[in-house]
């Protein structure tokens, strides 16, 4: 795409840009990143159907996120992955902290222990450490009196 369309008034022109599905057909996706387990195909096909999209060649790489979903739709997701998984729970958090299709995946057939999650058992740890930083922080108050009659109080955790 050499430039933004733009409208007769000069503003950019959202309903002439291309749908984010069009332009990653256009890319392609590599053959050896396509969802191949069972539990991968599961999870791009509960997310092509929350997202409404017509393609499932998904990159197991990529997150319900990087293919267009948001936080409204995160509801819906979880719903459906945990009807895929045999009424397994599927949290928010796991979403998070397993944000690619292959990590979730994993998760979600009971594969941790294979090497695909340990980058997420990594961030859980790391999320731990700055949880236990910040419940160890004090209060600090700060008073800041201005001359005439305002007086601002900033208080930070």
């Amino acid at each position: 795409m050499s430039g933004f369309p733009a409208t007769a008034i000069g503003k950019v022109d959202k309903k002439a840009l291309p749908s984010l599905e069009a332009i990653k057909e256009r890319q392609g996706v590599d053959q050896d990143n396509l969802p191949r387990t069972e539990a991968e195909i599961k999870v791009a096909k509960v997310i092509q159907k929350i997202l409404n999209l017509t393609s499932g060649n998904f990159d197991t790489g990529e997150s319900f996120f990087d293919l267009g979903g948001n936080s409204l739709l995160t509801i819906p997701l979880l719903k459906e992955l945990t009807n895929a998984f045999d009424g397994r729970k599927v949290t928010l958090d796991d979403i998070f902290v397993y944000p690619s299709i292959a990590e979730l995946a994993n998760y979600l057939s009971g594969g941790l222990k294979t090497g695909v999650c340990v980058r997420a058992r990594e961030r859980e740890k790391e999320r731990e450490r700055e949880r236990e930083r910040e419940r160890e922080r004090e209060d600090v108050f700060c008073v800041h009196v201005h001359v005439r009659v305002h007086v601002h109080v900033h208080v930070w955790y």
